[in-house]
């Protein structure tokens, strides 16, 4: 996993890796006022973040959804509430693949964000707050 991540670090910091981050920023109409440091954040997000506490959770991520069939049923879920944000442009996991899941699960809520992909929901941050704690205030 430490490969992978190296790897892609040196994929974004090269031209083409560049050239494909700036177009993401352009597609989110990221009002950055430096594209660097743009960049730099959005990498961050996708690589650095996940990783932060170490490898072992991608990897074990990794081993559950490469394993023939699942463990569990989705009906046997026992949490009181489940809840799902999603952007509906996700090609990474599908909407549909989602409302699968979501009529599945035992008291879950999905939103699904219509115009946001895999990579946008970062910006949701403060609906997924509210959704989660209702009766608190956030301070702007």
């Amino acid at each position: 996993m430490r490969v992978l991540v190296a790897t892609a670090n040196k994929i974004a910091e090269s031209k083409p890796g560049q050239r494909k981050l700036d177009e993401l920023i352009e597609n989110e109409k990221a009002e950055a006022k430096d594209k660097e440091d743009q960049r730099e954040f959005t990498m961050n997000l996708l690589v650095g973040e996940p990783m932060r506490q170490g490898v072992n959770a991608a990897v074990h991520e990794a081993k559950l959804q490469s394993a023939h069939g699942r463990r569990f049923k989705f009906e046997d879920v026992g949490y009181n509430q489940v809840w799902i944000w999603h952007g509906a442009n996700d090609t990474n996991a599908p909407i549909v693949m989602i409302e699968y899941l979501a009529k599945r699960l035992p008291h879950c809520t999905l939103r699904a964000f219509p115009d946001d992909t895999h990579f946008t929901m970062f910006k949701h941050l403060g609906v997924v707050l509210d959704d989660l704690f209702p009766n608190e205030s956030r301070k702007s």
